[in-house]
């Protein structure tokens, strides 16, 4: 007979209870820290998760309004298109320029003298700003129309320069006074080439997938 078996039934059960406890208590020590480990990392995505759900509903909260926004500016793009010069390349933004300028002489009744253009070489972007130098020659009312048409006229100008002086001082005082005045004036143009070469470079990066790749 087995000294477990002497016993009486009483002391049997706390034996085996006193077992099954430290059993227990042996995972316990084994799988516990792995089981704390597992929970914190559960909280952190947990939280994580609630992070991104926040963000995520903000950006559709304001999803609306940045809708509103792009709509409105591009609507005030679209009110300065006829405001902006516009050419297929620099040379021709400044031509555009030139002419808009000794128009506003002319009409003014001014006697346009040489005018050279600038363009805009340095541009990083689809916009340029050419400018254009020259002088003319007149009196004061053909003058002010000349600044009045440039300040007032359809296309968005800068008068950068501004310089007037007698035609000839030496002329009698009889004569009507005669002014030169020399200026420089810049304007804002779109830039087609421009625009075309962006266009071009992103059908070449998106065309494939669009068409399907191996599709003739």
């Amino acid at each position: 007979m087995t000294a477990f078996a002497s016993l009486s039934g009483r002391e049997q059960r706390m034996i085996v209870g006193a077992g099954i406890v430290l059993g227990l208590a042996v995972i316990a020590l084994r799988t516990g820290p792995a089981w704390w480990r597992w929970a914190e990392s559960s909280r952190d995505v947990a939280a994580m998760a609630m992070t991104e759900l926040e963000q995520a509903r903000a950006s559709v909260a304001t999803l609306a309004a940045t809708r509103d926004s792009l709509a409105a500016r591009n609507d005030r793009y679209l009110a300065l298109a006829p405001s902006i010069l516009s050419g297929r390349s620099p040379s021709a933004v400044g031509a555009t320029l030139a002419s808009a300028v000794s128009g506003a002489a002319a009409g003014a009744g001014l006697e346009m003298g040489a005018i050279t253009i600038r363009t805009d070489t340095g541009r990083t972007s689809f916009f340029a700003r050419p400018s254009v130098r020259g002088d003319a020659r007149g009196d004061v009312a053909g003058l002010t129309r000349f600044l009045l048409t440039l300040e007032r006229g359809p296309l968005l100008l800068v008068l950068r320069h501004l310089a007037v002086s007698q035609a000839d001082a030496g002329a009698p005082p009889d004569r009507a006074e005669s002014l030169r005045v020399e200026f420089v004036v810049e304007g804002i143009a779109l830039v087609h080439e421009a625009v075309e070469a962006v266009q071009v470079s992103d059908h070449a990066r998106t065309g494939p997938r669009g068409r399907g790749a191996g599709l003739p």
